[in-house]
């Protein structure tokens, strides 16, 4: 187990502090500031701080809009909590949405602020973070409310935005070409003052998709959306809201080409009892919701079956984590619970433990705990899972403190995070389209003899026959198991299968492409006979393909057929060029796609001088081939 992150004077801490991303990226929505944890490699590596670089982001939060400070409402309303004239805002809601968003395909960061504003944030290639979409503006525009004018609390509480959820994205059976966009990826629940949900799509711009009715005048504090299950061919998943009357309202939806809405039901009733915090989780097909109020309870929400036990702490229970059978549950007071769920005798087996003290009890996280406190007194101030439900992060104070709820304290204190393995994945053969590599390696560096297996050494098999089609090839070029896993071996031991993989690449342009479909004196050429010197084919004939260097009134020539170097290629005037890693054509440009990981470097879209083929090819290629990274684009 590494040694914790120290994290200086920060201000206010809530339950639902910590989000993961499948990016590797950790966020730590404090009061007034944005912590973004970056992942990094390490040779050595004996404390967190040696896999994350810490990002504090306290000006840029800051001064971020407040598109309602201004407006004028005849007849507003204002609810308990709710801040408008501030003139700082504080962010209430972080979140990630999954890998695979946006041109970048990273995953990019829903903020909302008790400002009653939301922003999406995402990263440049410079690790800078910019605000790329403020979503009460896509609300003004779909609403047509003009904020020049005097309006009316009708209209102001559809701009109060309360609660940005992301969906998951789909098993990777169930994609098929073309994979990009990733549409669960891109959608998002927006959550505001008004009975009215809306599903947003983030493409170039927001999109609206379809409305979620609540009950009439419902009011949400906040929502979360599960994993997707599949039911009879369908992909299925919850999106569940907590309402300002301590009620849980859930409503399913079903996804196979487009969002459809499904049942929706209550979880649990209205009552005057706080419902203290809620989870979703997703075990063996089937979705759990867990909330905390006078009672633990957990309900399986396809079936509606329930679970309950009391529960006994003078303190609300402010962070719920549920995975497997197991529920964890804790408060910054004293008090943590580890409970085991019993479907079939129909019980929750809970133990309660004041941590102040000495506990004895066989669990990672108790261990941790205990070591926590030799160091002296503490508060646990939040908990939650990495995405793939196999590390637990902490969030811990260094001092006690006379008030319980944190967010209300003035001071500033220091806290630490803490990483806690649970137990090792079941598997790594994780999708690079839904998993970025810097979360894989972060899985190794942080788990305990976890290590990428390297597949057997055997060349693959030749598919040449295999596909008439250029599109479902290079879709199975990212979705076959096989080939998944040279990728991942290339991240243990980098650039050991590129040649394989490359020649896979090869073999189903090869297979699904014929030269007499080519125009002559094209990229596309050059691309085709290069690829068959790769796997030492005959090239028909020998000719001279003459292309334009994007910015200059010039041209290079090569022969077709002429020595083969995979590095680099000498055009017929006497010039050296290197080649592009993905498609062997030459450099001529600047404007490239760079791998984030490994550093292949492939030819940009924008590139004038590609042919038909040459495009169709980069297009599918938003991943690198070699190692599932994301591409800087240059």
């Amino acid at each position: 187990m590494l040694d914790d992150l120290l994290l200086t004077r920060c201000q206010g801490a809530s339950g639902d502090l910590i989000d993961w991303s499948s990016d590797g990226l950790i966020s730590l929505g404090f009061r007034k500031e944005l912590f973004i944890l970056l992942p990094k490699q390490s040779r050595e590596q004996s404390e967190l701080s040696d896999v994350f670089t810490l990002t504090r982001l306290g000006g840029t939060i800051s001064e971020l809009p407040n598109a309602l400070s201004e407006l004028v409402c005849m007849d507003e309303q204002v609810l308990v909590g709710q801040v408008q004239d501030s003139s700082v805002a504080s962010v209430v809601e972080a979140r990630w949405s999954s890998s695979g968003v946006c041109e970048a395909k990273h995953c990019v960061l829903s903020l909302v602020t008790d400002t009653g504003n939301a922003f999406i944030f995402s990263q440049d290639g410079r690790n800078n973070w910019k605000c790329k979409f403020n979503i009460i503006d896509a609300q003004l525009s779909y609403e047509h409310i003009d904020l020049q004018r005097v309006i009316k609390y009708s209209q102001l509480k559809h701009l109060r935005i309360k609660s940005v959820g992301w969906f998951k994205p789909l098993k990777i059976d169930l994609l098929k070409a073309p994979i990009w966009p990733l549409t669960t990826n891109s959608t998002f629940v927006l959550c505001t003052e008004s009975e009215d949900v809306w599903l947003y799509y983030l493409g170039e711009t927001l999109t609206r998709l379809i409305k979620i009715e609540l009950p009439n005048g419902s009011k949400v504090r906040k929502c979360k959306v599960s994993d997707w299950v599949e039911t009879n061919g369908v992909s299925e998943s919850y999106v569940v809201f907590e309402l300002t009357t301590n009620e849980l309202i859930s409503q399913k939806i079903q996804f196979k080409d487009q969002f459809v809405l499904s049942d929706q039901f209550v979880v649990a009733p209205a009552s005057r009892n706080l419902i203290s915090q809620f989870t979703l989780a997703t075990v063996d097909n089937y979705t759990y919701c867990t909330y905390s109020s006078a009672q633990l309870t957990t309900v399986q929400l396809q079936t509606q079956k329930v679970l309950q036990s009391p529960l006994h702490s003078v303190v609300s229970f402010t962070s719920i984590v549920h995975y497997g059978d197991t529920l964890l549950l804790s408060n910054s007071h004293d008090s943590v619970v580890i409970a085991e769920l019993d479907w079939n005798s129909s019980t929750i087996q809970v133990h309660q433990f004041d941590y102040r003290q000495q506990v004895e009890y066989n669990h990672p996280l108790v261990y941790k705990l205990n070591a926590i406190r030799k160091q002296g007194p503490f508060r646990l101030m939040a908990m939650s899972l990495n995405p793939t439900s196999n590390n637990l992060a902490l969030v811990h104070s260094e001092r006690l403190q006379n008030t319980i709820d944190s967010r209300n304290l003035s001071s500033k204190e220091d806290y630490s995070l803490s990483i806690v393995p649970l137990e090792p994945p079941r598997t790594l053969q994780l999708s690079s389209i839904q998993y970025s590599p810097s979360y894989v390696q972060q899985l190794v560096s942080l788990g305990d003899n976890l290590a990428i297996p390297d597949p057997l050494d055997q060349e693959l098999d030749r598919v040449t026959n295999a596909y008439t089609d250029l599109s479902a090839g290079l879709t199975d070029l990212f979705l076959l198991p096989h080939v998944q896993e040279l990728r991942l071996a290339n991240l243990s031991s980098p650039h050991k299968h590129d040649q394989k993989l490359l020649r896979q690449l090869a073999e189903i342009v090869l297979g699904s492409i014929k030269i007499e479909q080519l125009e002559a004196n094209t990229s596309d050429a050059l691309l085709y006979t290069s690829y068959l010197q790769l796997l030492d084919r005959k090239v028909p004939e020998t000719n001279i393909v003459r292309l334009r260097i994007p910015g200059l009134n010039a041209e290079e020539s090569f022969a077709l057929g002429s020595k083969f170097d995979q590095s680099a290629i000498i055009s017929e005037e006497g010039h050296t060029w290197a080649r592009c890693s993905v498609t062997l054509l030459p450099l001529f440009t600047t404007k490239l796609c760079i791998c984030e990981n490994c550093g292949a470097k492939m030819a940009s879209m924008e590139t004038k001088y590609l042919g038909a083929l040459t495009a169709r090819i980069l297009k599918f290629l938003e991943l690198c081939p070699f190692c599932g990274g994301r591409w800087i684009r240059k």
